[in-house]
């Protein structure tokens, strides 16, 4: 069964953020590349850890008084957050697959406007904890 785009959502401290069109989750391996005389030659690469980040983009938006969500007023007011005030709660659900939680700062957040389209947000995130499986209710 493939799963739907519509289907992955990111909640950010316990709410789902309003008006997404497109999340992107990203991991990267750290290597550790090593040579010693003995390897003749030959680079050695182990994996040592990684580092996640992610990306979300939408549509500027205020809530109807009726969402529980998170809407583009308070991802602009996360974006002003310092120290430990910054770090969220996020979980990454992937519709009928796997859920993973943890914490993340957010590294950006843009507005785009333009005289005849949407007004547009996209924020970038980094993940400061490591992953774990988490239940999504």
């Amino acid at each position: 069964m493939e799963i739907l785009g519509y289907n992955i959502a990111l909640k950010i401290g316990g709410k789902v953020i309003e008006a997404v069109t497109q999340d992107q989750f990203s991991i990267s391996q750290t290597i550790k590349e090593s040579q010693t005389k003995g390897d003749k030659g030959v680079t050695k690469a182990v994996v040592t850890g990684y580092g996640c980040t992610f990306n979300t983009n939408g549509n500027i938006n205020k809530k109807d008084g009726t969402s529980a969500g998170l809407d583009s007023d308070e991802l602009f007011a996360q974006s002003l957050k310092k120290g430990a005030d910054a770090e969220v709660d996020f979980v990454y659900h992937r519709g009928d697959l796997k859920a993973y939680a943890g914490k993340a700062v957010m590294t950006s957040y843009t507005e785009d406007t333009n005289a005849d389209g949407t007004a547009t947000w996209s924020a970038a995130w980094r993940v400061v904890s490591d992953q774990a499986e988490a239940t999504v209710n």
